[in-house]
């Protein structure tokens, strides 16, 4: 599991977007989790093939630095995760 790009909310596309690439066997479902007091949290939905490009509602984010991870999970449930990485989030604004 590997983050590969972040890209932050603008006046024009207010969700940030994430892109990830995921191998293995028998990919079963791919997501993002953020860093909550000591426990990872899922944050939008899961999808389940290629590509895993996320759009995320900024509004179920905490604001600020915060840490993001791409997490997948085979058919037999069996977890791994990509190394976390560090984001800033902050309140975008549509234009009007």
């Amino acid at each position: 599991v590997r983050f590969l790009s972040w890209q932050s909310g603008t006046p024009e596309h207010l969700k940030p977007v994430i892109s990830a690439s995921v191998e293995g066997d028998s990919i079963e479902r791919v997501w993002v989790e953020y860093a909550d007091k000591g426990h990872w949290v899922q944050v939008g939905r899961s999808l389940w093939k290629a590509p895993f490009t996320f759009s995320l509602d900024q509004s179920k984010l905490p604001h600020g630095k915060i840490l993001l991870r791409i997490a997948a999970a085979n058919v037999w449930e069996d977890k791994a995760a990509s190394d976390p990485f560090e984001v800033e989030v902050s309140p975008v604004h549509a234009n009007k």
